[in-house]
């Protein structure tokens, strides 16, 4: 695609145009950034760009991390049936092709680098700055990937039976998380390939699981009474009524989802950038809902139901059921996997939001540098280190990892909902774009009030007191830490004002 790579003179998320020309970027006090920056500058051409199969490994990889192999079961024990617990995931994928919807139209009017920050930028003009701020705010502090690397590395202790001591875990979650970060900084191609290597084999073991599942619904392991689950008459019996055990299914199922905004966040280095951003969304996030809900009906039909949800191992029961105890090592070697394939996109893109900030005028200037291999080596040790801390710090046990997930959650909840009322607003003040392509998605209002409605009910109902928690934290403490969170990012702006973007941007060409 020519001209697919283009170093923009004007400020950072204005309309985009193809130039040639290359001004000099500037820092916040007008200083030039370094020489290395500008050496990049001229070879602008050659960052890799990602094609289909890429963008479509980097919606997978985010969204297929190690929830489907451990929700199930406690998505089972809330709503209290196999057919609930189907439903929910259906709901979940509804939920989440909705919100596709949504973020597809923005994609399509803005196809750059930066994703949910430069939308709110855009839906939220006024006051300058001020949801740049924020946004930083929640990149730099819940952007990073603690909990994926920790899951990872106790998958990897059970699976070799090694010290289950907390020092070895946060040991072996550090060191492959520096391991990930290293690799995007120093061989972007080779990250590249691994990542989406990764991504095609977290998609050839859920569907093992699939062929293994239809073996044991047609007889041909040792199971006895397959299928048992899934008989019509089965199939809801013991179904809670409760409201607040629904939300908290959900809620799960939701969160099980999300990753299919993650291609938006690297559309300035994607080929053919809208239909691109359109085809591979659609196909990852529909490859997903499918993988999801035949996996859920293979662990149904071999493990019953009271077994299932008493268990948050449920793929290593399953193939203890399946196969015997041996399998259950190899299920513990297939999560682990899956989690660093999670570690791994999380990083490619995160580093890339990073780079975006400080173009903003946000983070020192040499955060933007793509030196010295045409990658955000600088980015990727800015990332690092907010992970490590969040790796290593914490006490042993879950409850702290579990907390900043859902702190992390919280604050995307906020956001969807913010993004999806601002489509409302850039449609009424008739998109503000140099042009409008015939590639632009529009997504069908109803599909836009679903998601809206969903993103009210998540920012919520986690103030609404449970019926009964196991937690030894307040209900409250994650919204609320979220918020804080949000707010830091409003009182850097207070104290620090506006930024001031530099001139520096990778973009597609829109016209193209």
């Amino acid at each position: 695609m020519a001209g697919h790579a283009v170093l923009e003179a004007t400020p950072l998320l204005q309309s985009l145009t193809s130039h040639d020309d290359r001004d000099t970027a500037t820092g916040l006090s007008g200083q030039s950034l370094p020489a290395i920056e500008q050496a990049y500058d001229a070879n602008a051409g050659t960052i890799p760009l990602l094609g289909f199969w890429s963008a479509t490994a980097l919606v997978v990889g985010r969204i297929v991390g190690a929830g489907i192999f451990s929700t199930p079961g406690v998505i089972a024990d809330s709503v209290g049936s196999v057919g609930a617990s189907l439903l929910c995931w259906c709901i979940g994928a509804l939920a989440a092709f909705c919100g596709l919807f949504v973020w597809l139209e923005w994609a399509t009017h803005y196809p750059m680098n930066g994703g949910d920050k430069v939308y709110l930028e855009k839906a939220y003009p006024q006051p300058p700055g001020l949801t740049a701020y924020v946004f930083a705010a929640r990149a730099l502090l819940l952007g990073a990937t603690p909990s994926a690397c920790v899951i990872f590395s106790s998958n990897m202790q059970d699976a070799f039976a090694l010290d289950a001591g907390p020092a070895l875990q946060k040991g072996i979650a550090v060191a492959a998380l520096t391991t990930i970060c290293l690799m995007h900084g120093l061989f972007p191609q080779l990250g590249l390939h691994i990542m989406n290597t990764v991504t095609a084999l977290k998609v050839v073991i859920l569907t093992i699981v699939v062929l293994v599942g239809v073996a044991v619904l047609t007889g041909h392991t040792r199971i006895q009474n397959p299928g048992t689950n899934l008989q019509p008459n089965k199939l809801f019996e013991g179904t809670h009524m409760s409201g607040a055990l629904w939300a908290s299914a959900l809620f799960k199922t939701f969160n099980s989802f999300s990753g299919w905004t993650n291609a938006s966040f690297v559309l300035g280095e994607v080929r053919d950038a809208r239909r691109t951003m359109v085809r591979s969304s659609l196909l990852g996030l529909s490859l997903c809902t499918v993988l999801y809900l035949l996996v859920n009906v293979a662990y149904f039909s071999a493990i019953p139901k009271d077994e299932l949800t008493k268990t948050i191992a449920v793929a290593g029961l399953f193939a203890k059921k399946v196969f015997g105890s041996l399998a259950e090592k190899v299920a513990c070697l297939c999560i682990a996997m899956s989690a660093l394939g999670n570690v791994i996109t999380i990083t490619y893109t995160a580093s890339r939001v990073l780079v975006e900030i400080a173009r903003e005028g946000i983070l020192p200037a040499q955060v933007a540098s793509k030196w010295p291999r045409n990658s955000p080596l600088i980015a990727l040790c800015v990332h690092w280190l907010p992970a490590m801390l969040t790796i290593v710090l914490p006490p042993p046990g879950k409850i702290a990892y579990g907390l900043i997930l859902d702190i992390e959650g919280y604050t995307v909840e906020v956001f969807y909902l913010a993004i999806t009322l601002g489509l409302f607003a850039m449609r009424a003040r008739a998109w503000e774009t140099a042009s409008i392509s015939k590639e632009v998605f529009r997504c069908w209002n109803p599909f836009a009030f679903i998601f809206a409605a969903i993103a009210v009910w998540m920012v919520i109902i986690p103030w609404a007191p449970p019926s009964h928690t196991t937690s030894s934290l307040p209900y409250w403490a994650a919204p609320a830490c979220g918020l804080c969170i949000l707010l830091i990012g409003a009182a850097a702006w207070r104290l620090l004002g506006p930024p001031l973007p530099r001139s520096i941007r990778i973009a597609v060409d829109p016209h193209e």
